[in-house]
């Protein structure tokens, strides 16, 4: 599954250079991390499939590392492993039914936030993300753009 650009993504980011909330969502699933610089080194058409490699079961993820390190390996580049701090912080949002604190907090001001529970992984991860991280406004932006495709939906 390929996940969507998000609104604060195709604003900021026109030209596709940065790394997406779903592909960092894919990095993350699969313990691995790059650089801005490393994922810019990429073919663009490497770049593309890994946008659009799936990641939904733990065999896609896997497929997905591998591919990710075979892309890398054509640039001269590497994957580094993720922290067990960082890959842990994962639980927050990948399987979980209770709502970060993180989360929590930066959502107390915001009022069209969806609920925790009713979003699929990818809404928990770029809400979650964004909450860590402390980007208020991107935040903001999202959780608006989360609970109207939730709203669309149903």
């Amino acid at each position: 599954m390929s996940y969507p650009l998000l609104a604060f993504e195709k604003s900021d980011d026109p030209e596709g250079e940065w790394m997406s909330m779903g592909l960092r969502m894919k990095l993350d699933l699969a313990g691995l991390r790059i650089s801005l610089a490393d994922w810019q080194a990429l073919e663009p058409d490497d770049r593309t499939a890994l946008n659009d490699a799936p990641a939904e079961a733990q065999a896609e993820v896997e497929s997905f590392a591998v591919l990710l390190k075979r892309a890398m390996q054509s640039a001269s580049r590497t994957c580094e492993t993720m922290t067990a701090e960082r890959a842990g912080a994962a639980v927050n949002w990948k399987d979980s039914c209770d709502e970060p604190v993180e989360v929590t907090r930066m959502k107390a001001d915001t009022q069209s936030v969806p609920p925790w529970q009713g979003l699929d992984r990818f809404g928990r991860y770029v809400l979650y993300s964004l909450a860590s991280r402390g980007r208020r406004e991107k935040f903001d932006w999202a959780a608006r753009e989360l609970a109207a495709r939730e709203r669309d939906n149903r």
